[in-house]
């Protein structure tokens, strides 16, 4: 068994320095209940083979709030061993069981690929923010043109995450990418609609709409305002080929029933999750649609509290994963 200690000494003085990894308290966790998470969670991120999690949690249990008591975890679900990361260090997937750092404030620190508990690279590619994968090609992309913090980017850098080639990508002044995981496109938005560029960082087209978040098989499509970067906005669900509007959720300040985008399933084309408030109703939930005929085919409390448990997509996109009783569950989709 491999201990977070332990780990720090394989991979050096780097890691201490990079990627935050200290001994955890060990009198809190739990080797014979592998999915046992002793602290409160309030984000979550499941690997593509469903065997690790990367926790943002709180280790101060009598205040969930505070933010002296957060740190990040890496949790080996079937075995139940586990690295601890400094607080608001957040992971992104790709690849099986890699992780990877994002954050959307800017960094010079090198990009540090995690295979399951293990540090396997690490790339410096100068400052850098935010972070995105390409499941077609999976490469990982990040913006290193970034004029500052909440003006958006001006250049992206691709990165193979095996060998550590960068190609960089001037594009228009923007502050969101989406991709079609079908074809390796990917698109970032600007005022006059979207650029296309291939899966290279060669560039396509203009298209005059802000469309760009698209489902997995690319049949559907949201606009980048859905993620609500700036704002709350009205957003719909689109049918891809032609952009027809299938839905639209308008928001309003008044009562009306409101709804944010969440994400796109990872592996199934019409499922999409999405957070909802309805007028009507006491309690907000966390709804997973099937947007083939707009139906809401299962649903999770959505408490207002934002450090409340986090209900996300498992990697291979059949259940959404949760924490419940201090463990990491899985719910099966129900069809």
């Amino acid at each position: 068994m491999i201990y977070p200690m332990r780990i720090c000494s394989i991979v050096g003085i780097l890691v201490l320095g990079i990627a935050g990894c200290r001994q955890s308290s060990s009198a809190a966790w739990n080797s014979a209940d592998p999915t046992f998470i002793p602290y409160p969670v309030f984000h979550l991120v499941v690997s593509a083979d469903n065997r690790f999690a990367a926790a943002q949690l709180n280790e101060k249990m009598e205040d969930r709030n505070s933010r002296d008591g957060r740190a990040t975890y890496i949790l080996d679900l079937k075995t139940g061993q586990h690295r601890r990361f400094d607080p608001d260090t957040e992971f992104m997937t790709f690849s099986d069981h890699k992780f990877v750092k994002r954050g959307f404030s800017i960094s010079s620190e090198p990009i540090v690929v995690i295979d399951g508990l293990v540090t396997q690279h690490s790339f410096a590619i100068g400052s850098h923010a935010g972070g995105w994968r390409n499941s077609k090609s999976d490469d990982l992309i990040f913006e290193t043109g970034r004029i500052q913090v909440g003006e958006g980017f001006t250049e992206l850098s691709i990165l193979n995450p095996v060998t550590g080639a960068v190609h960089r990508v001037p594009t228009q002044q923007s502050d969101s990418i989406g991709f079609c995981s079908v074809t390796g496109n990917f698109y970032t938005e600007h005022n006059s609609g979207a650029d296309e560029f291939d899966a290279g960082g060669n560039f396509i087209r203009t298209i005059p709409s802000p469309l760009g978040l698209y489902s997995s098989g690319c049949n559907f499509v949201v606009p980048f305002g859905a993620v609500f970067l700036h704002g709350p906005v009205t957003w719909g669900i689109y049918e891809a080929n032609h952009f027809n509007k299938l839905v639209e959720y308008p928001w309003t300040d008044d009562n009306s029933d409101l709804h944010w985008f969440q994400s796109w399933n990872p592996t199934q084309d019409n499922l999409i999750l999405i957070r909802t408030s309805l007028a009507s109703a006491a309690m907000k939930t966390s709804d997973v649609v099937d947007v083939r005929g707009m139906k809401v085919i299962q649903s999770w409390p959505w408490p207002d509290n934002p450090n409340e448990p986090p209900t996300v997509w498992s990697g291979d996109g059949m259940a959404i994963a949760t924490v419940r009783d201090h463990h990491i569950v899985f719910d099966p989709i129900s069809h």
